[in-house]
């Protein structure tokens, strides 16, 4: 298990304030791969990542198929 900072995981663009994955990442067994844009009110595997901005994630990392599944998230 490890610990990443949201901005390593996703991109959010600066104009839109559209939330995209880096890489895939799965979320309570629903994956998402790179590219793929979550809204605002979008709940991702049943979680608002806008809730989440700038926190850090815990997630077990597959460095085979470049897959991060997420375990929870940290309060700082």
């Amino acid at each position: 298990m490890g610990r990443y900072n949201f901005y390593e995981i996703f991109s959010i663009n600066q104009s839109s304030g559209l939330i995209t994955p880096r890489f895939t990442v799965s979320v309570s067994g629903i994956r998402f791969i790179a590219g793929v844009v979550v809204s605002p009110g979008i709940t991702f595997g049943g979680i608002n990542l806008y809730n989440y901005i700038g926190k850090d994630i815990a997630g077990n990392w597959n460095a085979t198929t470049r897959e991060l599944e997420f375990l929870g998230f940290y309060n700082q």
